[in-house]
């Protein structure tokens, strides 16, 4: 399935992890979502906004959380004009920072996650919480020498901390990053430590239906 939204499963978790949030809520809620434009990090992102009092603003996306293998139905996105349409994303996605001309056709990969760390490196949050995919979570939190636990489980928040200018130094690697990352000149006079919080969403073996099941 193209884009594959949120199975039963999937959904039940981000509505349990919903409540959770509903009953702990602190000066450490997020004032940032960000997450990865396929369908059902959106909707987990568009889920949980709710149990968060989020009047900072609506959901951002970034094309450098999309999962990575873009040539898998599951990770082929839907179009922005598409994407405007869905009632669960309306006034709680802001979709500018993507367009027909370069979303879907931007899949994930090493470069455009080094894109969404510069862009995030100049952002003036400093409570941030990152909703993409197992893979990328854990290529990002690697990039960044952040030591997680062996594996990223679905639907789990991963809570830790990062320097902007590690942000940066990432953004700019030269060896995985040919073309110099858009940085914003502002972001060295932010607050250096940004607290952030990374939830993975990705498809489990049972929400594979058996002509998906090759893709695993």
């Amino acid at each position: 399935m193209r884009d594959a939204p949120l199975s039963v499963c999937g959904k039940k978790q981000v509505e349990a992890l919903a409540r959770e949030i509903g009953t702990s809520k602190g000066a450490d809620e997020p004032t940032l979502i960000i997450a990865s434009p396929l369908m059902r990090a959106l909707q987990t992102a568009a889920i949980l906004r709710k149990g968060f009092s989020m009047t900072s603003g609506p959901i951002q996306t970034h094309y450098g959380l999309a999962e990575h293998g873009s040539h898998m139905p599951e990770n082929q996105g839907t179009s922005v004009v598409t994407l405007r349409k869905e009632p669960i994303f309306a006034d709680a996605v802001d979709f500018s920072s993507l367009d027909d001309a370069s979303w879907p056709g931007s899949g994930g990969c090493l470069a455009h996650l080094q894109e969404f760390s510069g862009w995030l490196c100049s952002q003036s949050h400093t409570n941030v919480l990152v909703i993409s995919h197992k893979l990328v979570i854990e290529c990002f939190l690697r990039e960044l020498r952040i030591e997680t636990s062996p594996w990223v489980d679905n639907c789990v928040p991963i809570h830790t901390a990062v320097k902007r200018s590690e942000l940066q130094a990432f953004a700019a690697r030269s060896e995985h990053f040919q073309r110099p990352a858009l940085i914003s000149t502002a972001a060295k006079d932010r607050v250096d430590l940004m607290k952030l919080g990374c939830l993975s969403q990705s498809l489990m073996p049972g929400d594979m239906t058996s002509d998906q099941a090759y893709s695993l």
